[in-house]
């Protein structure tokens, strides 16, 4: 069950971190929004905190990350 939703959080986070278009919206909504614009960060194996920041990041950004489905990126890009 963990595992499935790591590889989930995985999967959201490396959308985000390859899609330059879905970046720049990102960035413009936790601008706008006056949000802590850390970056994404992605699970490395070789990194021991990597998976904690990961999913640090993702808690603060996830407002911003509902708000950008992708229906609604697609209407903005």
């Amino acid at each position: 069950m963990v595992l499935s939703k790591q590889i989930t959080v995985i999967q959201i986070v490396a959308h985000f971190t390859h899609s330059i278009s879905l970046f720049k919206l990102l960035k413009n909504f936790l601008k706008n929004h006056n949000m802590l614009d850390h970056r994404l960060i992605q699970d490395k194996p070789t990194r021991w905190n990597s998976t904690y920041l990961m999913l640090e990041h993702l808690i603060e950004q996830r407002h911003a990350i509902t708000w950008l489905t992708p229906e609604k990126a697609s209407t903005l890009s």
